[in-house]
């Protein structure tokens, strides 16, 4: 009984990656795919890493998603969420 092939697109999505075309790398044994992130950049990513979510955004994307969401700024010191609402919920500053 063979493998079952995973059947990808060009326009599919995962996570922010978008697949843009199967490319070859020499004699690398596994199916990589080119994708372009949401931010712009295109990477190769190998089939895996994209079908079972290994991979779904760059690092660098990731790592400034935390910065927005509220652990803190370059100019600001990390502020948990939690203590936050504790604080907006009994009304301190």
């Amino acid at each position: 009984m063979g493998r079952r092939r995973i059947h990808i697109n060009s326009g599919d999505k995962f996570g922010q990656w978008t697949v843009l075309r199967e490319v070859a790398l020499g004699n690398y044994p596994k199916r990589v795919f080119l994708c372009r992130c949401e931010c712009g950049a295109e990477r190769r990513i190998p089939i895996n890493n994209l079908y079972y979510g290994y991979s779904s955004q760059r690092r660098k994307c990731a790592a400034s998603f935390h910065w927005e969401i509220g652990r803190g700024s370059r100019n600001e010191p990390a502020v948990p969420t939690v203590w936050t609402r504790i604080k907006s919920f009994f009304g301190l500053r």
